[in-house]
C-alpha cells in the first residue's frame, strides 16, 4: 500500500509536485503502514543521516529523470495519486 498524495489540481510545476510526494512519504514513515514489497514500516532510516530511505531514494531517482513525464511516472511509483 502506497501513501496517498493529492497531485491533481496543482499548477503542474514538477518541483511543487515532488515536494508534495516527499511530504507524503515523510508522513507515511511515521505511520504504522507496511510496505507490500519489503514488509518493513515505511519508517526506514539510513544510518548516516536519519532521513527516510524512501525519501532519499525518491530524490535520487528524481534527479535522474530526463523529462517531465518520466518524473510524473516516478512519483506514481511512490505514492497513490488522489
Amino acid at each position: 500500500m502506497k501513501p496517498e498524495c493529492e497531485l491533481q489540481g496543482e499548477d503542474g510545476n514538477v518541483f511543487v509536485l515532488a515536494g508534495k510526494v516527499r511530504k507524503a512519504l515523510k508522513r507515511a514513515e511515521r505511520s504504522e503502514e507496511r510496505c507490500e514489497d519489503c514488509h518493513h514500516k515505511f519508517k526506514c532510516f539510513t544510518e548516516r543521516n536519519n532521513n527516510c530511505y524512501l525519501v532519499e531514494e525518491f530524490q535520487t531517482r528524481l534527479q535522474n529523470c530526463n523529462s517531465y513525464d518520466e518524473a510524473l511516472q516516478l512519483m506514481m511509483e511512490y505514492v497513490e495519486v488522489t
